[in-house]
């Protein structure tokens, strides 16, 4: 038992209690049946290790749930300013958008504001408002 379980780590050691009972089963078979005894079965109820490993295993658990609590800190702190420079971005994009159908519009009423002076100075009168405007200016 002892060369069996000093093959493995203490963790493994728990994990695998069916391997060393089938392992040290084998082994005892093969050295007593030249006596006529035959080995049955073979269980490792109970493993006390030392309170030095108990504490230093302990020490060991705590340290990786609190790197698991950090990992996971700071994956959700990753995860808040992507989301947060994502919102940015978009809201700047949709600044922009605005701006943009802003200009095309003032655009347009300019573009029709054109047209309706071109069509109105066609006209005598209008060119008679045109020049009476011309001159005030230059008064």
């Amino acid at each position: 038992m002892r060369s069996e379980i000093g093959k493995l780590t203490l963790d493994e050691t728990f994990e695998k209690r069916d391997e060393i009972n089938l392992k040290v089963v084998e082994t005892i078979a093969r050295e007593a049946d030249d006596w006529g005894i035959s080995l049955l079965r073979y269980e490792v109820r109970d493993i006390e290790p030392p309170n030095q490993i108990l504490t230093s295993m302990t020490l060991q658990a705590e340290a990786e749930r609190s790197k698991r609590a950090e990992i996971l800190g700071s994956e959700g702190t990753r995860q808040a300013d992507i989301n947060i420079a994502q919102a940015k971005r978009q809201a700047q994009i949709l600044e922009a958008e605005g701006h943009q159908e802003k200009q095309v519009i003032v655009a347009k009423a300019q573009g029709e504001a054109f047209k309706m002076i071109e069509t109105e100075l066609a006209t005598v009168k209008g060119k008679l408002a045109a020049q009476f405007i011309t001159g005030q200016r230059y008064i």
